[in-house]
């Protein structure tokens, strides 16, 4: 299988990259895409918690730090899916997958009074991932989204779960009910966890 992480600047990412490589994938990190002929699994490993995004809804928002967490968060990760189709085209698994935060992007369950530059980008992207998989679905390609509990989970059992859970097949399973249903767009944690939206 080939995978692609459009970066490893995280201590996630770098341990999700490493356990690909040993279960014996050929991994590329932010190379160009346009050297890869066919593509098996994307990961959008952005994940951007910017210094200075922790005003309250009762402080002046500041835009500029919005917006350039809405550019990180949002507007790279799907301009890299869509560098990233000519290649997924060709491959066999087409699966595509994003890093979130469920705590923070679930508009239902989120309990944070700040950050809302990350929480609205991490949302926006959300519902950016559940229009691509409405257009690319009926073409073969599958979706994950994925929370590692950044600071909560040490980042090698993220990346465990992260690995099992971008590679597993949500086909029918009938030991298994939380992994049926290919067709319905999930977020899960690196505890399994399946957070609403």
């Amino acid at each position: 299988m080939i995978a692609y992480l459009t970066n490893c600047n995280s201590d996630f990412a770098r341990a999700l990259r490493e356990r690909l490589l040993r279960g014996g994938h050929e991994v590329y990190a932010g190379e160009a895409l346009s050297s890869l002929s066919s593509l098996d699994l994307f990961v959008a490993t952005e994940d951007e918690r910017l210094s200075g995004d922790d005003f309250t809804v009762r402080e002046e928002i500041d835009p500029e730090i919005v917006m350039r967490s809405v550019e990180e968060n949002l507007c790279a990760p799907i301009l890299a899916l869509e560098a990233a189709l000519p290649a997924l085209d060709k491959g066999t698994l087409k699966r595509v997958c994003f890093i979130t935060s469920g705590a923070e992007a679930s508009v239902n369950w989120s309990e944070k009074t700040s950050g809302y530059g990350y929480a609205m980008a991490k949302a926006a992207l959300a519902q950016a991932a559940r229009i691509c998989c409405n257009r690319l679905y009926p073409e073969g390609y599958t979706f994950r989204m994925f929370d590692p509990l950044v600071g909560r989970v040490p980042p090698e059992l993220a990346a465990a779960a992260a690995e099992e859970i971008f590679l597993c097949s949500r086909a029918y399973d009938p030991d298994n009910l939380r992994r049926t249903d290919e067709a319905r767009f999930v977020l899960r944690d690196a505890l399994g966890r399946e957070w609403p939206w």
